[in-house]
């Protein structure tokens, strides 16, 4: 058994209901039909739902498990699934990887990202391994949380508009 995806928003508000899936597929030659699908909270540790004996999952079948969740505290974490069964022989895949999860304060805020990297490459992409700006890398991050931005090559007039101001400096030659 081992989870293949867990899938879910990236962002809710406060008190909001999020659905997230695991994917689980059985990957033996067995019909597996005593195992339990979990769901954690990477900074609390707290377990967000667990399913236990779902049913019969076929050899090389996949099924889809989903956990509802809402917060009543404000942060940032990430979700990851674990399925558990008797005997397993490989249990390295047992656990999905992480899924990042921000709950939004109740609080309203702009943020600004000044691209100033000189276009330089100087940041490897974590998923896919290629060269980006740092203005890229940062602007994928906040796009992953789900945060709304404006950026510009140049400082806006009145800084006093924003909440938080991201600046990428990049590498200057002299000549």
């Amino acid at each position: 058994m081992t989870i293949t995806s867990i899938n879910g928003p990236a962002k809710i508000e406060l008190f909001e209901t999020g659905t997230w899936s695991l994917q689980v597929k059985n990957m033996g030659s067995q019909i597996q039909d005593e195992f339990s699908v979990k769901l954690f909270d990477i900074m609390t540790g707290d377990e967000i739902g667990s399913i236990e004996n779902p049913g019969s999952v076929s050899p090389q079948e996949s099924v889809t498990f989903n956990f509802d969740w809402s917060s009543a505290a404000a942060y940032n974490t990430a979700f990851y699934g674990v399925v558990i069964s008797e005997g397993d022989q490989f249990e390295s895949n047992n656990a999905s990887k992480s899924r990042f999860v921000r709950i939004e304060p109740d609080i309203e805020y702009s943020i600004f990202v000044w691209d100033n990297d000189n276009g330089i490459l100087t940041i490897v992409d974590p998923e896919k391994g290629d060269q980006i700006e740092p203005s890229k890398g940062l602007t994928m991050a906040l796009e992953e949380a789900g945060l709304a931005y404006y950026s510009g090559t140049s400082l806006p007039e009145n800084l006093y508009d924003y909440d938080m101001i991201f600046s990428t400096m990049g590498c200057y030659c002299v000549d």
